[in-house]
């Protein structure tokens, strides 16, 4: 079966041969060569040739697209943002298992980030207090040596540095967040019946369907053809 897999992270740079190395480890692909992996540039990678293996976990945190005529059967499959595929599952029903979009996560991720907001910004009013009240007590020359001053500094500066990638992680989630809101599904061929798919926690265990796009629509599962839209 002749396939095509996208894998987009923007942040990873890699050789052929180590993503060929990754891709066999993972047990994603067998039967292709090193010459089989194209380079695109902006950390994307495109490979040619891809068999899917029965009970291959293929997880990637962009998107993944299967190609013209790219099938997916067997096995759990993850993306991002956007799957792409011409056909999905089988006739004989072979477990088969689709997930795009990680809101849940980020949003769980972004709930997490915020306890941690507060607990360091906690800290840190009650060290800069304390550095307030050294200031008041005792002269520079005084205080410049004494080691609590200089611990209570110290630390003061180590939770700001602290303080300022948390914020720099919360804004991050904020835009990963909005992302995966936009998650969708693309079969321009076949869904074939039993195919469990979710989509930002929307779960639906398929019917045969043709050319669909599947999106998550006030919680639940929506089907877009070319002339109407769905809701399972």
């Amino acid at each position: 079966m002749e396939a095509y897999i996208l894998l987009t992270d923007e942040n990873a740079v890699f050789t052929r041969k180590q993503i060929l190395s990754a891709l066999k480890e993972k047990g994603v692909i067998s039967g292709i060569n090193e010459e089989a992996i194209k380079e695109l540039g902006n950390g994307k990678v495109e490979v040619t040739n891809i068999i899917l293996r029965k009970g291959n976990n293929s997880r990637n945190r962009g998107h993944i697209s299967a190609g013209k005529m790219g099938k997916i059967v067997g096995g759990i499959t993850q993306a991002g943002q956007k799957l792409e595929v011409y056909d999905l599952g089988n006739k004989a029903r072979l477990r088969t298992e689709v997930y795009v979009g990680r809101e849940d996560k980020y949003i769980n991720d972004k709930n997490q980030l915020v306890l941690q907001m507060k607990s360091v910004g906690k800290e840190l009013s009650l060290l800069r207090s304390a550095y307030q009240n050294f200031q008041k007590r005792y002269m520079p020359e005084e205080r410049n040596v004494n080691p609590m001053y200089l611990k209570v500094e110290d630390t003061i500066y180590t939770k700001e540095l602290e303080m300022k990638e948390i914020q720099k992680k919360d804004v991050y989630l904020d835009e990963e967040i909005e992302k995966s809101k936009h998650a969708k599904l693309i079969v321009k061929g076949t869904i074939y019946q039993g195919v469990k798919i979710d989509v930002n926690g929307a779960r639906w265990f398929s019917d045969e369907v043709t050319n669909v796009t599947v999106r998550k629509i006030d919680e639940r599962v929506a089907l877009y053809t070319r002339r109407s839209r769905y809701e399972i």
